[in-house]
């Protein structure tokens, strides 16, 4: 499950409590829950409680993502001690990068320097075959989109995430 956050929600006093309260609440585990921050969590005014947030978040299993990577204001020696453990590439980026040389470069060198770091890849907005290919070819880890499901109403989701536990 995808939740995206606001850097004050992130550094806010109940934010850890109430998420143990919600995990408690609907037996999920740390590792179900997927946190999307924005960039603008390297400049919140209270860095203090952020860090240890994001600190007791990840002793939770919690993973952490950095929401629509842009790569000109992105601070890549602040990612570890933010507890990043996911880039995910804007969908503008990936819509762009088969027809736009520069997007092309833009997102493979993403990907490559998020293997570097030891972060997995997520690319956002996919939304057809060719760009699948594209990403996988780059070593992408994971990708979302169109492609792969339209966005579904909370009753057709629980329906297919039964059928696929059916399966598995």
């Amino acid at each position: 499950i995808m939740v995206r956050l606001a850097a004050a929600t992130v550094a806010g006093p109940d934010l850890v409590g109430n998420l143990l309260q919600i995990l408690a609440d609907t037996g999920l585990e740390g590792e179900d829950l997927e946190l999307l921050v924005s960039d603008s969590i390297f400049s919140h005014p209270d860095q203090q409680s952020l860090m240890a947030n994001l600190t007791a978040l990840e002793d939770l299993g919690v993973v952490i993502t950095l929401d629509e990577v842009q790569p000109l204001t992105l601070p890549f020696d602040r990612l570890r001690a933010f507890k990043i453990h996911k880039l995910r590439l804007g969908s503008q980026l990936i819509e762009d990068m088969l027809e736009n040389p520069d997007s092309a470069t833009v997102v493979g060198t993403l990907v490559e320097l998020g293997h570097q770091l030891g972060l997995t890849v997520l690319a956002d907005g996919v939304g057809n075959g060719r760009q699948v290919r594209y990403l996988r070819g780059l070593g992408c880890d994971q990708a979302q989109g169109d492609y792969f499901s339209l966005a579904l109403p909370a009753e057709e989701l629980h329906l297919l995430l039964c059928q696929r536990r059916q399966v598995a």
